[in-house]
């Protein structure tokens, strides 16, 4: 995503390593960036990331952001739910069967660097 998108990013002041990201192999995380994201229509945040090669997702919204937000998660139902500018905001896991239910008349804008698009041919 960091390369994607073209993201700056600066050295992290302390550097750490990590084993749980990829099965048997220890990353060290030195970098890290500031990111701005969207959850559906009503939420918008800009968080501090370490930076990890991931092959699972792009960004993962760890313990620190679930606190900010006062995130609650639901085990039995894997959800994490939290209240944003007066709206009850709820994250789901991803499931194929409610992407192929979902109209198709949604558009998308992905605002991408005419650099980054011309790679990515």
């Amino acid at each position: 995503m960091v390369q994607a998108l073209q993201l700056k990013t600066t050295r992290n002041p302390t550097p750490y390593k990590i084993s749980w990201v990829k099965c048997g192999m220890e990353i060290s995380v030195t970098d890290m960036c500031r990111v701005t994201f969207s959850i559906g229509r009503h939420y918008v945040s800009e968080i501090l990331c370490d930076v990890v090669e991931m092959d699972i997702c792009h960004l993962i919204l760890g313990r620190p952001w679930q606190f900010d937000v006062g995130a609650i998660y639901d085990g039995r139902t894997n959800t994490y739910s939290f209240d944003w500018k007066g709206k009850r905001l709820r994250l789901l896991p991803y499931s194929p069967d409610r992407e192929l239910a979902s109209p198709k008349s949604k558009t998308a804008l992905f605002a991408v660097s005419g650099t980054a698009f011309l790679n990515a041919w």
